[in-house]
């Protein structure tokens, strides 16, 4: 048996799923964790040079238009969707505004 309770009262959101169906393309749930040991820097950071700015941008928008392959490719997919694209641009832009 499998019960589920959804309870709409305020609480700590630590561990838990904050986006519907885990991901924000809403498809599911992944069974895969994002190994940083093999990147070796932050997510966004396709330079790999310790910052997250408008030169990560632009080496993210020559690997979506597949001009160049930016040293850290691996930092791409901010998203952590499996895609590399338009919304990992903006997500790291909203990053970048944000900090």
């Amino acid at each position: 048996s499998l019960f589920v309770l959804d309870f709409k009262d305020m609480g700590n959101h630590h561990g838990y799923w904050n986006l519907h169906r885990n991901s924000v393309s809403r498809n599911g749930c992944r069974f895969y964790t994002l190994n940083q040991d093999e990147c070796n820097v932050s997510l966004g950071d396709v330079t790999g040079d310790g910052n997250i700015n408008i030169l990560d941008l632009v080496q993210i928008s020559n690997l979506i238009l597949e001009i160049s392959i930016p040293a850290f490719e691996c930092a791409a997919d901010f998203t952590v969707d499996g895609n590399i694209n338009i919304l990992d641009l903006v997500q790291i832009a909203n990053y970048i505004l944000e900090s």
